[in-house]
């Protein structure tokens, strides 16, 4: 009742040894752990790049092609300059947001405008039946980078990637993209 437990210089040694032991194993499991999720928020990272890129060539393939369509159907000079303008703004353009800006703007405001400028009906089919890939590979893209945007935010929701993520600041919440194209 009330005696104290006492140990020999044997026992203290190995109690002692026992500790820093699991001390030591704590820390390496603490430190593997933080490494996995910290490249587990890198490779989501890269991937997320990597579809921007993707989408950023096939914008860039869709607006070229609509530059050598209106040269194709000789569309009217006061048409064509003003689109390319903006595709010179899209090429030129180093942030992403603003290249889909610029694309978006391109869907909305100028391909109406080029459609209305050919007069055939028959020109007309065909300008938008030329552009159906580009459409499409374009959606794929954008598909693969509104999955990634989706993971990366299921991810920093989660422990201890969410701790990660407001120590270091890499990653806020990011909204998916989505382009409305013309006649769709």
């Amino acid at each position: 009742r009330g005696e104290l437990m006492v140990f020999s210089k044997e026992q203290k040694q190995k109690l002692k040894s026992f500790g820093q032991y699991f001390l030591f194993f704590a820390f390496i499991f603490c430190v593997m752990f933080y490494l996995s999720n910290k490249n587990r928020l890198v490779t989501l990272n890269t991937a997320l790049d990597t579809s921007k890129h993707r989408v950023q060539v096939q914008l860039q393939a869709r607006y070229e092609h609509i530059s050598f369509l209106m040269q194709q159907f000789k569309l009217p000079e006061k048409v064509v300059q003003p689109v390319l303008q903006e595709i010179r703004y899209l090429r030129q353009a180093t942030d992403f947001d603003k290249k889909f800006e610029y694309a978006q703007k391109l869907e909305t405001q100028y391909l109406p405008i080029i459609m209305t400028s050919i007069k055939s009906k028959n020109k007309r089919l065909k300008f938008i039946q030329s552009l159906k890939g580009s459409q499409e590979r374009i959606k794929i893209e954008l598909k693969r980078h509104n999955a990634n945007i989706l993971q990366i935010n299921k991810e920093i929701k989660q422990f201890p990637k969410n701790v990660l993520v407001k120590k270091t600041g890499s990653m806020l919440k990011i909204v998916p993209l989505q382009l409305h194209f013309y006649g769709v």
